[in-house]
């Protein structure tokens, strides 16, 4: 590819020019490598073990995976002091007590899962994949739609990828931050232990992270308010990221109704609470909002 594009432009570019401008973006990009690798993505940590006191997570059926992004509070924000503000408000005291609410709060997911809709299941199943970094690339494939929709000049389309870059990014990491702080347990483990439904079960496998905040509102939230910056408020567009695998488009009217849409989908594939879904939306827009007040795009 650099050889390619060496000879492309040195059909109208003078050689001395050429050498230099080539050599002046291999130094940028060193800068850019070096400070990247500083981020504390390269930190040799011990393995994390679940404290398995009472109401904190474990490793889940029927899979058992291993605990994902634990000493995300280590990594470092692409935007200082973007965390500012973004504290949920906790989740309902533990309790194994019927009519608790936090018992209340399980059960609302054991009560929506004897009714779901072919609807609910598959939007449950659309969203079901990994949306934020590291391991997913579904806000990107978003974008890239919205733009195929837009068709923006040049400068509109990178502050879009800019914008929501920045914001899935620092969402991820404070959303995994928090996710550790609380530890909560996930649905399946206690509506099967504490609830007396053994044989119940999710949509699809639970994650390997603590429950609270979902991830999928928080980063959806703010990719949502990040492409209402950049779109408008009501942005209509289709997602059809799984047309290869038979799945049904899906049809949006603004972006917002796509983020409750993703967040809402957790609690049908019996993955989230609501309440962590509810939240985790509040803290992903707070986060995408103290990104547009301390960044000049």
């Amino acid at each position: 590819l650099e050889k390619a594009l060496y000879m492309e432009f040195s059909a109208d570019t003078d050689a001395e020019i050429l050498m230099r401008s080539a050599n002046y973006g291999k130094k940028v990009a060193t800068k850019v490598y070096e400070w990247a690798a500083t981020d504390g993505s390269a930190n040799v940590n011990p393995p994390y073990t679940p404290s398995g006191a009472p109401g904190t997570w474990v490793s889940t059926p029927p899979n058992f995976p291993q605990p994902v992004n634990p000493y995300a509070i280590q990594r470092r924000l692409l935007v200082p002091g973007v965390a500012a503000g973004t504290s949920p408000e906790p989740p309902p005291p533990y309790s194994t007590k019927p009519g608790s609410d936090f018992y209340n709060m399980a059960k609302d997911v054991y009560d929506k899962s004897l009714t779901l809709t072919p609807e609910q299941i598959a939007m449950a199943i659309y969203h079901r994949d990994v949306p934020g970094y590291p391991g997913g690339g579904q806000f990107v494939a978003v974008l890239a739609q919205v733009l195929g929709k837009a068709h923006p000049q040049l400068d509109v389309a990178a502050i879009a990828y800019a914008k929501c870059g920045i914001a899935q990014s620092d969402a991820t990491i404070v959303c995994f931050t928090y996710k550790y702080k609380f530890n909560l347990v996930r649905p399946i483990t206690y509506i099967r232990n504490e609830m007396g439904y053994p044989e119940w079960s999710t949509q699809f496998n639970t994650p390997g992270h603590p429950e609270f905040p979902a991830a999928h509102a928080v980063i959806s939230a703010a990719i949502a308010s990040m492409l209402t910056d950049a779109f408008g408020d009501h942005f209509q567009f289709t997602l059809s990221s799984y047309d290869y695998l038979g799945s049904p488009a899906r049809q949006y009217s603004s972006f917002d109704k796509m983020s409750k849409e993703m967040a809402d989908s957790r609690v049908y594939g019996g993955i989230h609470y609501q309440a962590s879904c509810d939240k985790g939306r509040t803290m992903g827009y707070k986060v995408s909002k103290n990104v547009l007040a301390k960044v000049r795009f």
